[in-house]
């Protein structure tokens, strides 16, 4: 696995930006690699975790990269997802209540945004 030098798994540094109050709504993100796990906390067993970079709703980067459990055991690198995170993202999963932070509860077949329009978090 190639990890993003910018991107410190060890290092809770970039959890600041997770907690702004639009993050436990769905936020879109693209999938930019993936996490092999041979341990997994009970109840993780099968799931597949992917890095995902989130996104404004102009799909520029917003904050640091994360790793999310994949809910829909579908995505992969390079594919445009939505995610939730918090005790949303726990309860995507078939066995709800694990310890996860994020999960990608689906892949973006299209987005169409209309002109001049704000998302949350956002300024301009």
């Amino acid at each position: 696995m190639r990890v993003p030098q910018s991107l410190n798994l060890q290092s809770p540094v970039s959890l600041p930006n997770l907690y702004k109050p639009w993050f436990h709504l769905m936020q879109l993100a693209r999938v930019i690699g993936t996490v092999v796990a041979t341990e997994k906390y009970t109840g993780l067993q099968g799931i597949k975790f992917l890095i995902v970079q989130p996104l404004s709703k102009t799909q520029a980067p917003a904050g640091d990269p994360v790793v999310a459990a994949d809910a829909t055991a579908q995505a992969g690198p390079g594919e445009l997802v939505f995610i939730v995170g918090s005790r949303e993202a726990a309860q995507a999963l078939p066995e709800t209540f694990v310890p996860v932070d994020h999960a990608i509860v689906g892949i973006v077949d299209d987005v169409d945004l209309a002109q001049g329009s704000r998302g949350a978090g956002e300024q301009g």
